[in-house]
């Protein structure tokens, strides 16, 4: 998964970028799978790719208290940045069985 980080404030930015992956689960709290931080130092104006891996361990599906599909939030500083709560709508993944 790979996640593009743009400075659009009016100064240098220091910290750390933290990414976590949620299970969706069917009339259900959703619950955090995996998580990763990553250092950033950020001039105004200026980019960087974040790059993480992860492996889902469930197959996905609409079934009561199962995940639904996996899917991401995003923090920096301690403060949430980017949080999609709209189910339907969100950017997620979803997993199938081989068989």
């Amino acid at each position: 998964m790979k996640i593009d980080v743009t400075n659009l404030g009016y100064y240098d930015f220091i910290g750390f970028i933290k990414i976590e992956i949620k299970k969706d689960i069917v009339l259900g709290s959703d619950v955090t799978f995996f998580s990763q931080s990553s250092s950033v130092t950020l001039d105004t104006g200026e980019s960087q790719e974040l790059e993480m891996t992860f492996a889902p361990n469930e197959v996905t599906q609409d079934v009561m208290w199962k995940c639904r599909h996996y899917y991401y939030k995003v923090y920096t500083c301690f403060a949430c940045i980017y949080d999609p709560t709209d189910a339907n709508t969100r950017e997620c993944l979803f997993v199938s069985s081989d068989s």
